[in-house]
């Protein structure tokens, strides 16, 4: 069982649709191609789970009317309600990935962590700042 599944997660969001859907409802609205960039994640998968997450209700995607060769994506009422609990399920995860860690080895943790990211995106050539 995922660890999402054991965190609460509705039925019908995956690990791999719980960050797209947390940076569309952070957000509000952006563009597809904007959530593959924040998201370091390859056009193709992005689509797919747009596609996944329209279906099943947590985003509405329309053509923009600035550019029709892309689209915006906008979190609907689904997804603002099970946003908190996305929130505090990522909360508790990180509780349990660091447990018996002190406050600096956590601090320690995170860092390395967030280097980590920003190399890997930098190798895959992508921005962590975004």
């Amino acid at each position: 069982m995922g660890i999402w599944r054991q965190m609460h997660a509705p039925d019908t969001l995956n690990g791999g649709l719980v960050p797209l859907l947390m940076i569309i409802c952070d957000r509000g609205e952006l563009t597809q191609s904007e959530l593959g960039h924040l998201s370091s994640t390859e056009k193709s998968v992005v689509a797919k789970g747009v596609a996944q997450l329209v279906q099943g209700g947590y985003v509405m995607r329309t053509v923009r009317k600035t550019d029709r060769r892309s689209y915006l994506l906008r979190p609907t009422e689904k997804a603002l309600a099970v946003y908190p609990q996305l929130i505090s399920s990522g909360e508790r995860w990180i509780e349990e990935i660091t447990s018996g860690m002190t406050t600096e080895e956590r601090e320690t943790f995170e860092r390395l962590l967030l280097l980590a990211s920003e190399n890997a995106n930098r190798l895959f050539g992508h921005s962590a700042a975004g």
